[in-house]
């Protein structure tokens, strides 16, 4: 599976090469690449490592089609390293500017699962006074190794015990608003998991104060476990609780097709455990 990854970064990287000297071919279509690396220290001593490639084409930020590749890497003394691959694709039609709405696909591939499946579906748009946007979401998780000397013991010694054979209900609702440079954004989460129900709110500010540098700040208050963002296309699997987090980003366009992203984030599950995140990332649109 590694050596696949490397393939197909390699090619989505000669592929944006490629639409960067061919930009007339691909009119109206933009394209865009972007790469993370992100790193990780856990309050048990695990340490958490992840690189990531997103692909995106868009026709003028209408229609938007973007996959995700990830690979992620715990960790810990006395434990076999946690590698964990997630493949993430959206696709999402423009019908008018209050209205867009388009599908969500995944697989998550690792040495503890039969199978991780991800489907979703999304509505979202614009209006005159607000954006809004509403996503629903099915986690199917079927682990071949239970929790006795299975990955929430290697990690997680205190997680549930019962869940590995399950799926995830998740909804999502979002609501934005933009007031001159300043942008707020607020999100509801709620995930239906075997008998149990969690709940999680966040909230985020954008500031721009140049139009080539942004500053995000976010904050999640809640409960949350096994959740997926449907907007960003990130997978949280911990299958401890996470109770809340604390996010700051900052985006700095060095150059008409390129930016670079500096993103920090704290995450406090259940149990005192916490992980701080540090992640460095270019995005190129051509």
């Amino acid at each position: 599976m590694k050596k696949y990854f490397k393939i197909i970064i390699g090619l989505l990287f000669i592929t944006s090469f490629t639409f960067a000297f061919k930009m007339p071919s691909i009119y109206p279509w933009n394209a865009n690449l972007s790469g993370y690396y992100t790193f990780g220290d856990y309050s048990n001593g695990s340490i958490y490592s992840s690189q990531a490639v997103y692909f995106s084409m868009d026709r003028r930020l209408k229609e938007r089609f973007i996959v995700a590749f990830e690979q992620m890497k715990i960790k810990t003394n006395g434990a076999p390293d946690y590698i964990q691959y997630n493949v993430l694709a959206r696709d999402m039609f423009w019908i008018k500017p209050y209205l867009q709405i388009g599908g969500m696909f995944g697989k998550i591939t690792s040495p503890t699962l039969d199978h991780g499946w991800i489907v979703g579906a999304q509505i979202s748009g614009n209006t005159k006074w607000f954006g809004y946007g509403f996503s629903t979401t099915q986690s199917d998780y079927d682990s071949h190794i239970s929790h006795e000397g299975g990955v929430s013991d290697y990690f997680y010694p205190d997680s549930l015990d019962y869940y590995t054979d399950f799926i995830v209900y998740q909804k999502d609702y979002s609501i934005l608003r933009s007031i001159k440079n300043h942008t707020f954004q607020f999100l509801y989460s709620t995930q239906d998991i075997e008998e149990n129900s969690h709940a999680f709110y966040s909230a985020f500010w954008t500031y721009t104060p140049h139009d080539y540098f942004v500053i995000t700040a976010g904050y999640g208050q809640g409960e949350s476990r096994f959740s997926v963002n449907p907007y960003s296309l990130l997978i949280n699997n911990n299958p401890s609780l996470l109770e809340n987090f604390y996010s700051l980003k900052n985006s700095l366009r060095v150059h008409t097709n390129w930016t670079i992203n500096l993103v920090y984030s704290l995450h406090n599950y259940e149990n005192s455990l916490n992980i701080e995140y540090y992640a460095i990332g270019i995005q190129g649109r051509f």
